[in-house]
């Protein structure tokens, strides 16, 4: 009875062993593909795709549950991931941000304007992880290859509404524990971790899918989760030190009104760090695991 417990417990050991040599392998290909500047174009990017792109996933959660608390919810999390003041940035963009209605030429050219910003950033996050795969795309590609990728990076902003309903659903059910439960320290304390672990699963699962689904070359799911796992990790404890750096620094009252954008561009850069060192340990675990299978 003891033979699966005790063999178990030499796998766990074997990857314990073998992690600060993959973080170590994974840093080193991190400074080589050059991902410090990846990040840089990623965050400008993403502040031109931000309005857009929440826009889209509030429409498509909003079908759920109403715009209205879908753009709660949304800028909820957001206030939790930015702080305030990056928080605050974000708010002041998708207020200026206008939705189309209507049926008309004009209508129609907004939403395809709508389509293309809210996928531009998943476009040029799949051109940098196909740079750090190694992979090189066929020079003939076409228009059915710009569709295609575009169509594959607007399923990626569905799957980040599903996971914001899915959110909305984990913390009305973590609220209702809460009430059953009753007030007390001891109760408090296991929903506060309750959450943490809620939104730990939901941000794997994002990245997984990101991993997953995006670079050009394919990947298995084994291959994706270890990198999903630490990339969640590092994006958790990351949140509570970036949003401490821009809440106790002056690098947002320092540009004053551009003071909100600063602190999210900021907040993006960390992000796209710890998303392309995650997606560098996801390369370094995956040719293991290719070594392994093959010398096996």
């Amino acid at each position: 009875m003891s033979i699966i417990p005790s063999a178990l417990a030499t796998q766990a050991t074997s990857h314990a062993r073998a992690l600060p040599r993959l973080v170590w392998d994974a840093a080193g290909a991190f400074r080589d593909d050059g991902a410090a500047s990846m990040g840089a174009a990623l965050a400008f990017y993403t502040l031109l795709s931000m309005a857009p792109l929440m826009m889209v996933v509030i429409f498509v959660a909003g079908i759920f549950i109403g715009d209205a608390a879908a753009r709660d919810v949304l800028l909820g999390e957001l206030n939790g991931l930015l702080g305030d003041a990056g928080a605050a940035g974000v708010r002041t963009v998708l207020a200026a941000a206008d939705r189309p209605s209507g049926a008309s030429i004009g209508t129609l050219v907004s939403l395809a304007f709508l389509f293309l910003g809210c996928t531009t950033v998943f476009a040029e996050l799949k051109t940098d992880l196909d740079r750090i795969w190694g992979f090189k795309a066929p020079p003939s590609g076409g228009a059915w290859q710009f569709i295609r990728s575009r169509a594959m990076s607007f399923g990626l902003v569905v799957t980040i509404a599903f996971l914001l309903l899915v959110s909305l659903v984990v913390s009305g059910v973590v609220s209702a524990v809460g009430t059953y439960l009753g007030t007390g320290a001891w109760s408090e304390a296991l929903i506060h971790v309750a959450e943490i672990g809620a939104s730990f699963l939901v941000s794997t699962l994002l990245f997984a899918a990101v991993y997953k689904l995006l670079p050009s070359s394919p990947l298995a799911w084994r291959e994706v989760w270890l990198g999903a796992t630490v990339t969640a990790l590092l994006f958790a404890v990351g949140k509570f030190a970036i949003g401490l750096y821009l809440g106790k620094s002056a690098v947002a009252s320092s540009y004053g009104a551009a003071g909100t954008v600063v602190a999210v561009i900021v907040w993006v850069y960390w992000c796209a760090q710890v998303f392309f060192f995650g997606a560098e340990i996801t390369k370094v675990n995956a040719q293991r695991l290719e070594e392994k299978s093959g010398s096996g």
